[in-house]
């Protein structure tokens, strides 16, 4: 199966939104939401970016985007809705 492009943003308390793409396989894309779970677990979460180990608190993130939506959802996710005024 191919690999897919994947967006993540973290939306940062202090700082400008971080934001990622790269391919993934659909393995990845179904690990990747309870990879990111586990990190907030760890008051962290570390990113390898451009050859280098970026930590950001979990503190300072705000709100975190995928996309796609991972098939294999974080423990309290509702899904299939939409936002109104």
């Amino acid at each position: 199966m191919a690999d897919k492009e994947v967006t993540i943003v973290f939306n940062l308390v202090h700082g400008a939104p971080l934001r990622l793409k790269g391919k993934r396989s659909e393995q990845d894309i179904m690990n990747l939401a309870s990879r990111i779970e586990r990190a907030m677990e760890a008051r962290y979460l570390g990113v390898e970016l451009d050859g280098k180990l970026t930590l950001i608190p979990a503190s300072n993130i705000g709100t975190i985007e995928i996309s796609p939506v991972p098939s294999e959802p974080m423990k309290g996710v509702i899904r299939d809705v939409q936002a109104i005024d």
